[in-house]
C-alpha cells in the first residue's frame, strides 16, 4: 500500500540475476561444480539398456529400417494397451520418479483402467514416446551409441509441445524434430537463422548514426518491413500483427514519466506483513511492476539511448 493505492513491485529474479552474470562469464564455485558433475555423468553415460526396454515393451526393433519406422514404433507403444505394467514400469524408470511414489502412480493408472497413455496423460505420452524412440534409434544404429551426449540432445524434444519455432544447430534435431512436430510448427536450422541474424546487424548498421545513437529498443523492436529476411518471415508464420501500422502514439512529458518512476518505485519502499499478505488479492491491485535489467550497451549497439543515465 503506498498512497491509498494498491500495487506489487516484483525485483528482478535470481534466475535473471544469474543469468546476467553468465553472459558476463562470471560463475558461482557451486555452479561450476555442477557444471563438472554433469559433465561427468554425460561421459559416464551408456545404453546397454536399450535392448531391455524395446524387449519388455514387445518393440520388434528389427523391423524398423530406418527413423521413420523407429518413430511409428515408439508412438504404437503409447497408443497401446497391451502391456500397461511394463509401460509404466518404463515410464517411472524414464522420468526417475522417486520410488516413493510408485505405488501411487500406478494404482491411479489401474483405476483408470489401463487406458492408453497417450489419451491418460498426452505430455508423459510424448517424453516416452521421444525416449523410446531414442532407445530403438541406438540399438539399430540410426543413432550413436559413442556420444553419450546424445542422451541429453535428444531430451530438448521434450520442450517439443510448448513451442511453435525450434530453432537448433544440432544435426541430431535436425533429423529427429520434425518427425514429433505437429501442423503449425517450424524446425529452423541454426545456422540459416545465424546468417539471417547477420544480415539484420548489416541492415541496422546502414542506418544514420543519430538513429542508432537511440538504441535498438527504438528501431528494431520489429524486423524491418523491406528486405526478404528469414526472421521477418518467422514473424508471420508466428501470427503476429506486426506489420500493420500502428496508430501515433503521443510520448510521455518528462514530468509524467518522472512522475510515473517515482509511483512504481513507492510500493518498492513499502515492507509488507503477514496480514497484508493475509487480504492479498490481485484482482483489487491498482499496479503491477516487473523490474528487468538490461546492459545499456551490448557488443556494437546501443540497447537503450546513448544519452541515458544509468542509475
Amino acid at each position: 500500500m503506498s498512497g491509498g493505492k494498491k500495487g506489487l513491485a516484483f525485483d528482478i529474479s535470481p534466475e535473471a540475476k544469474a543469468y546476467s552474470r553468465w553472459q558476463n562469464r562470471e560463475y558461482l564455485e557451486i555452479e561450476r561444480e555442477f557444471a563438472s558433475q554433469w559433465r561427468a555423468q554425460v561421459k559416464a553415460m551408456t545404453f546397454e539398456s536399450s535392448l531391455g526396454y524395446a524387449e519388455k515393451l514387445g518393440i520388434d526393433f528389427l523391423r524398423c529400417k530406418n527413423m521413420d519406422d523407429a518413430f511409428l514404433a515408439a508412438t504404437a507403444v503409447v497408443e497401446s494397451t497391451s502391456k500397461p505394467y511394463d509401460l509404466i514400469g518404463f515410464v517411472l524408470s524414464s522420468l526417475a520418479i522417486p520410488l516413493e511414489l510408485h505405488r501411487t502412480v500406478v494404482q491411479r493408472y489401474q483405476v483408470s483402467g489401463f487406458p492408453p497413455i497417450a489419451r491418460y496423460a498426452p505430455y508423459v505420452a510424448h517424453v516416452i514416446k521421444v525416449e523410446v524412440f531414442f532407445h530403438i534409434c541406438v540399438l539399430r544404429g540410426f543413432i550413436s551409441s559413442e556420444r553419450p551426449s546424445n542422451k541429453i540432445d535428444i531430451a530438448y524434444l521434450h520442450y517439443l509441445p510448448f513451442c511453435k519455432l525450434f530453432v537448433s544447430g544440432d544435426k541430431l534435431h535436425k533429423k529427429t524434430a520434425p518427425l514429433f512436430m505437429s501442423k503449425g510448427q517450424l524446425f529452423v536450422w541454426g545456422a540459416e537463422l545465424k546468417a539471417d541474424l547477420c544480415g539484420l546487424n548489416n541492415y541496422y548498421m546502414d542506418l544514420p548514426q543519430e538513429t542508432k545513437d537511440q538504441g535498438l529498443a527504438s528501431f528494431a523492436a520489429k524486423p524491418p518491413l523491406d528486405g526478404d529476411f528469414l526472421t521477418s518471415k518467422l514473424w508471420d508464420l508466428m501470427g503476429a500483427q506486426w506489420r500493420k501500422p500502428r496508430e501515433m502514439e503521443m510520448p510521455l512529458s518528462k514530468h509524467a514519466s518522472d512522475n510515473m518512476v517515482g509511483y512504481i518505485n513507492s510500493f518498492k519502499e513499502v515492507v509488507l506483513s503477514d496480514s497484508d499478505f493475509s487480504e492479498f488479492d490481485i484482482d483489487s491491485l491498482d499496479s503491477v511492476s516487473l523490474q528487468h535489467s538490461v546492459s545499456k550497451r551490448k557488443g556494437s549497439w546501443f540497447q537503450l539511448p546513448k544519452d541515458l543515465k544509468s542509475s
